[in-house]
């Protein structure tokens, strides 16, 4: 079975982390366990986990929340889950402003560690793509159009502005027989349409955001 990702749990609790892993590694992660917070960030830094489990109560004077700021302060990203068995929620909504990606409370299901883990790594898939596909523009769907005329350039024009500009809602419809002044709202049809809004999934500050083709 192939890698899937790389796991690290963080918990003062073997018993719990060592079962959880067990449990991570059928499923094809591969693991790596830690009890302690001490030099916890050189260990992160060389193993390079896609994602985290870390319990908030460690036992000891630095608690999970302190590490999780530090990862923040050292810019270190990658979704962290926070483990708790706090039964109020004070504590996972400080987790959440401090950058924590989701949280469980014990004692948890491990079903549903697998599918939060899963989910939150796809969501990291899919943002690192398109990081990558903004830094080495791959796809610049307006370059793809061959020719040009004074109606395409300024539609195209007008959409890198929408775009810049972070316009939250956009309709365009393929109905020429209306006329739109509007950039919220534009008629055009066939290939431009869809080079359009290629360009606006592309562009955007909402790029992160799921793309709806209806």
């Amino acid at each position: 079975m192939l890698t899937k990702s790389r796991i690290l749990l963080l918990d003062d609790d073997e018993l719990i982390i060592s079962m959880l892993a067990r449990a991570l590694r059928k499923e094809g992660y591969e693991t790596y366990l830690l009890h302690s917070s001490i030099d916890a960030i050189d260990k992160i830094k060389d193993w390079q986990p896609d994602l985290m489990l870390l319990d908030i109560d460690l036992g000891e004077e630095s608690n999970g929340l302190d590490l999780l700021q530090t990862l923040q302060t050292e810019q270190i990203d990658f979704p962290v889950v926070m483990l708790t068995g706090d039964d109020s929620s004070s504590s996972a909504i400080r987790a959440l402003r401090y950058g924590a990606s989701d949280y469980l409370h014990k004692p948890f299901n491990v079903e549903e560690v697998k599918i939060v883990i899963e989910r939150l790594l796809q969501t990291a898939r899919l943002r690192d793509e398109i990081a990558y596909l903004k830094r080495s523009n791959i796809i610049v769907p307006e370059e793809q159009f061959i020719g040009t005329s004074p109606i395409i350039d300024k539609v195209l024009a007008d959409t890198r502005k929408i775009a810049e500009a972070g316009v939250p809602s956009i309709l365009i419809t393929g109905n020429q027989a209306q006329e739109r002044k509007s950039w919220h709202a534009t008629s055009i049809s066939g290939d431009l349409r869809s080079t359009v809004t290629s360009t606006l999934s592309l562009t955007s500050p909402s790029t992160a955001r799921p793309y709806l083709k209806i």
